[in-house]
């Protein structure tokens, strides 16, 4: 079995209570079964305690009243772990940020970008680079795993960030073309990965050099300026994860979309905005690099890449839409500590929902995000 994590992984230090967030507010905590069981026993030992636990934690999940978790104390500490032990936390709290996908043989450990901290590494530090260790004792389940396929979106990812990473081609376009090659790659396999077609002509897609966009740059900005309207207001049919999301998200739409001469400024404040802050297509590369790797591989079990990038994808968007409104507010540059903030908040209303992730795929599958309509909009 092989086990492959980002090379900033082991770089990660909680900030406990520096942290700027916490991650103890505003999403339901699933409860493993042996957690479970152990909380119902502290009863016996702490009537006071035992009962507050069976009050919070109901059908596995840790839920209360208010966007706080139950169990976080005035000075900003779990209870659990204080009275209980680091050993006693669910295995959600004992991991965060932390996660693992399983793959049969393959493991891939994610740290979560929904983390302040995680963000800082990935902005700062990610160079696009993995470990993988190997552990040829250990088998994985292989039960439901197609091999090939699995082999086929790992070179799909590879690829796809060799595109993202080409610092010739402006980030929109990176952006497109690597949302073209998920769209010619799903092609040639079908809707679904029950019924896939030929791998070999998928192989192919992948051995093409990707061309240069020919969009008409003429009116590109306007359909910028559409595309980009329509996806954060898709963004507000998701349930809130947090108390920063809804003003952060509403600032932005206000500002960039629903100012009186917003149709006309935008190209031109995006212009001027692009210039000042050279450094954040770096950043979005990263960010990028981060979304792909997070999200890609999951078309394992339902045979959608093409989905699978295109959330890759409006998810970098959606962070470049809040740089802009940020700057146009503050008019002045986006600082680490504002990009930090951007992302770990958006990142929560997918990585920390379940309901909200799934939820989003299955609206980008409409027709408003289309290829034509991206391309339009994101070709130079």
């Amino acid at each position: 079995m092989e086990i492959r994590y980002p090379e900033y992984y082991k770089k990660f230090r909680c900030l406990a209570g520096e942290c700027p967030d916490t991650c103890c507010a505003g999403w339901e905590i699933l409860v493993d079964r042996e957690s479970e069981k152990r909380y119902r026993e502290v009863y016996r030992t702490d009537r006071n305690f035992g009962a507050k636990l069976r009050a919070h934690i109901r059908h596995g999940r840790i839920g209360g009243s208010g966007e706080l978790c139950p169990f976080l104390d005035e000075g900003g500490l779990c209870e659990i772990y204080r009275k209980l032990g680091e050993d006693s936390l669910c295995r959600t709290c004992k991991r965060y940020p932390r996660h693992v996908e399983d793959y049969g043989n393959l493991h891939e450990v994610v740290l979560l970008l929904s983390c302040p901290e995680v963000c800082r590494l990935v902005l700062e530090n990610h160079s696009g680079e993995y470990y993988v260790r190997k552990q040829p004792g250990r088998q994985g389940n292989l039960d439901g795993i197609d091999g090939k396929f699995l082999k086929l979106l790992l070179k799909v990812r590879e690829r796809a960030w060799e595109i993202g990473k080409d610092r010739k081609i402006p980030m929109d376009e990176r952006l497109f073309l690597a949302l073209a090659l998920g769209h010619d790659v799903q092609g040639t396999l079908g809707r679904d990965a029950e019924t896939c077609g030929s791998f070999k002509e998928a192989y192919k897609v992948l051995e093409r050099k990707p061309g240069r966009s020919t969009g008409c740059a003429k009116g590109r900005e306007l359909e910028r300026f559409l595309l980009m309207g329509d996806f954060m207001e898709t963004l507000t049919k998701l349930e809130p994860v947090g108390g920063l999301w809804d003003g952060m998200l509403e600032a932005c739409r206000r500002s960039l979309y629903h100012e009186p001469d917003s149709r006309k400024r935008y190209g031109r404040d995006r212009e001027q905005f692009l210039l000042k802050n050279p450094g954040l297509s770096i950043q979005w590369e990263r960010i990028f690099e981060y979304f792909l790797y997070s999200f890609l591989l999951a078309a394992l079990y339902d045979g959608d890449l093409y989905t699978k990038v295109k959330m890759a994808v409006f998810c970098t968007l959606a962070i470049e839409e809040l740089n802009l409104a940020s700057w146009r507010e503050q008019d002045a540059a986006v600082s680490v500590e504002d990009q930090i903030k951007i992302c770990h908040v958006f990142a929560r209303q997918i990585e920390n929902s379940d309901g909200n992730r799934l939820e989003l795929e299955r609206r980008l599958k409409g027709k408003e995000f289309g290829i034509r309509r991206v391309k339009t909009a994101l070709s130079v």
